[in-house]
């Protein structure tokens, strides 16, 4: 399993996805050390998207920019909206407790479910767009549950084990399916 993005060839993949690898990589330190590490968050973002291990790529000017503001808005709904999408992830999957799903995949999917939010696909407040929220406004103007689908499905395919894939394809596709 890979632990970083150095796989994804740079000139493929666009600043999305290296905001979406730093938004899990967030919630995974928000999950480890919890809301402690939430005043924290800023920086280890801004932190980590100067480092090509971490996003895969050396981001510059205003692509790093696009993909800090998106992460962090991303990271930031994620958590503070943690509990209603553990329950929307709880009803697409009644035998497995959020707890006992892998921290990338639930760190996937709860991203992959604020972007449905984001786009108004799930009946879910947003948090004060502020700074961050314009980012992602103008990026929910092209986002459709297709693609937020299969960027979370090619990101397990990188970070998760090798049922991750399919796990975060099947949640999320019963969730916005409304399945669930």
């Amino acid at each position: 399993m890979p632990t970083s993005a150095s796989d994804v060839p740079a000139s493929h993949v666009p600043w999305q996805r290296f905001a979406r690898v730093l938004a899990m990589q967030a919630l995974t330190q928000l999950e480890a050390q919890g809301d402690v590490f939430f005043p924290r968050l800023e920086s280890f973002v801004l932190d980590a998207s100067r480092d090509p291990e971490i996003v895969g790529a050396d981001l510059a000017g205003t692509q790093r920019d696009y993909a800090v503001d998106y992460a962090l808005w991303l990271a930031r709904e994620a958590w503070t909206h943690r509990q209603q999408t553990d329950e929307q992830l709880t009803a697409a999957v009644p035998n497995w407790s959020p707890q006992r799903i892998g921290s990338v995949e639930r760190a996937l999917i709860r991203v992959a479910l604020r972007e449905f939010a984001a786009i108004g696909l799930l009946q879910s407040p947003l948090n004060e767009p502020g700074a961050y929220g314009e980012i992602a406004r103008r990026v929910g103007r092209n986002l459709t549950p297709r693609i937020i689908i299969n960027e979370a499905v090619e990101l397990a395919r990188i970070y998760g084990d090798k049922g991750s894939p399919a796990f975060v394809n099947g949640v999320l596709d019963a969730i916005h399916h409304g399945s669930v």
